[in-house]
């Protein structure tokens, strides 16, 4: 095993916390193709601030633009919002909930038949379990189940509470008519961040510990909603944001009757939609770099922005997609089975770069813009330990209809992967044996590698059959300080962060005494 995959399986042994909470400190949410989202809707990220979280990790804090027709004006006017303060529960039927996290996930939550002491009702993540969320009298409490410092609070369909677990802070959000005016560091006691709002409630300013403040402007939206009708009265968003370390953005709105758009049929063929309403965002920073985005008024589909064009498959939420009428729709106009495709086409590149996502089979599909290979990913889609974790990875080259295997996986009910076949035919498999997931693997009915964990689920010994090595690992700090032996010699040490990234290394040592060294 390398030095690199050696560092992998130590950081994954520290990864207590699951992979949706740690997505918590990343809210900003991957953006599949350009500045579209996964739905098709124009999207713009601006970061102002990564808030420390007590723990070594930050919170991101950034405004968002988006092009969704469906969010309704708010503090920062039309298409404008702070997703850290967007996170909130929603219960759809009699024994289901569903929590929009801060990272933008959607998780579902059932109801369980017996109700923790001193709830009113309790709920369960329906795929791995390791979430509950109960109902109390005058709030809702989600928690982690192995750690009860993990948790979010909502009152009146507002976070008010939350914590990172562990070692982490406490912080509070105040209100002010469904406005956020204040986070406090309960633990710390001290004022993270401040808002002030103008006469007509729009935000004005944030100001940060330290004496940093973001200050914003707005001016009438010049642009069409849906039906056809100039906002330029009705609504104002921003036209500028001046940031803590003196950087502007401007940003401009415009409007044109007459557009056109192309649009995806389900095979991904091509069909154009003419004499439409556009929107068109134009944004400078400090009077340089400029770029825009366009987007369709009636639906808020992408169209194009700089760089190159769009087209959409979304007939779930497109209404000028010929597929529209036949989306399978519940009742209350859910979705019940999701396929969004978006494509990106720009003249510097052979091929368009593809995004595409089947909710009802757990399948990602891409396409490299610049080779045309395709990819598809296949999750599991079931509910269990195992759930959305890699089950096979396919390929095939541009213009070919083949695809190949390169990557099947199987996994016991642990959630534990057991089996693997790569695209070589190679067999790994993986023998555990105890409760705290320590393993012997096999390449090829031969063993390369056994790994024992300690009662902390964290690696103690590793052993390298192939390479003929034996390492042992001591932790301290409760195992954020990683020391490794060979032969009783301490050869290498690593510090890391909750989230699993190296802050300080021999290397990082190493790499900082040769700069020293050329400054010299």
């Amino acid at each position: 095993m390398t030095y690199k995959s050696i560092c992998m399986a130590i950081m994954l042994t520290l990864g207590a916390m699951t992979i949706m909470y740690a997505q918590f400190t990343r809210s900003v949410q991957q953006i599949p193709v350009g500045n579209s989202d996964s739905q098709g809707y124009a999207r713009m990220d601006c970061m102002f601030y990564k808030m420390s979280l007590g723990d070594g990790e930050t919170a991101d804090l950034f405004f968002k633009f988006s092009s969704n027709p469906n969010i309704s004006p708010n503090y920062l006017g039309l298409y404008w919002s702070i997703p850290f303060f967007d996170t909130h529960i929603v219960k759809t039927s009699k024994n289901r909930y569903l929590w929009k996290s801060p990272n933008h996930g959607t998780y579902t939550f059932e109801k369980l038949r017996k109700t923790t002491r001193g709830n009113k009702e309790t709920y369960v993540l329906n795929t791995t379990g390791l979430w509950k969320l109960n109902i109390l009298k005058d709030h809702v409490y989600i928690y982690h189940v192995s750690d009860i410092k993990k948790y979010f609070k909502f009152k009146n369909d507002k976070l008010i509470e939350f914590c990172n677990g562990f070692e982490a802070d406490v912080f509070r959000i105040y209100y002010q008519n469904k406005m956020p005016i204040l986070i406090y560091n309960i633990t710390k006691r001290e004022e993270v961040m401040s808002f002030v709002y103008n006469t007509e409630k729009l935000l004005m300013d944030i100001q940060i510990k330290n004496s940093k403040k973001i200050s914003i402007s707005y001016v009438p939206c010049n642009t069409f909603n849906s039906k056809g009708e100039n906002l330029k009265n009705k609504y104002k968003t921003i036209s500028l944001i001046k940031y803590t370390d003196g950087s502007v953005e401007k940003y401009t709105y415009h409007s044109e009757a007459n557009c056109s758009r192309v649009c995806l049929f389900a095979n991904q063929q091509e069909c154009e939609i003419k004499n439409i309403p556009s929107n068109i965002l134009e944004k400078i920073k400090n009077n340089r770099d400029s770029g825009c985005l366009r987007w369709d008024a009636i639906t808020g589909m992408i169209i194009s922005d700089s760089g190159g064009q769009y087209s959409i498959y979304n007939p779930f939420v497109d209404k000028l997609n010929p597929d529209f009428d036949n989306a399978i729709r519940l009742p209350n106009n859910d979705i019940l089975r999701q396929v969004s495709c978006i494509s990106y086409k720009r003249p510097n590149c052979k091929y368009a770069e593809i995004w595409e996502y089947d909710s009802s089979n757990a399948v990602k599909f891409t396409q490299n813009p610049n080779t045309g290979e395709g990819t598809r990913v296949s999750y599991i889609a079931s509910k269990g330990n195992s759930s959305m974790k890699i089950r096979k990875i396919e390929q095939k080259v541009a213009n070919h209809k083949l695809w190949h295997i390169k990557l099947l996986r199987m996994y016991n009910e642990d959630g534990n992967i057991i089996r693997e076949i790569d695209n070589n035919n190679n067999i790994s498999e993986w023998k555990y044996l105890d409760t705290y997931g320590s393993y012997v693997k096999f390449k090829n009915t031969i063993m390369v590698e056994k790994v024992v964990y300690n009662s902390e689920r964290r690696m103690s010994i590793f052993e390298d059959f192939i390479a003929n090595t034996r390492s042992h690992y001591v932790y301290h700090n409760i195992g954020y300080d990683v020391y490794k032996y060979r032969e009783h010699n301490l050869i290498d040490y690593w510090k890391y962060n909750k989230n699993g990234n190296i802050i300080d290394s021999f290397q990082k040592k190493l790499e900082l005494l040769q700069q020293l060294y050329k400054q010299k």
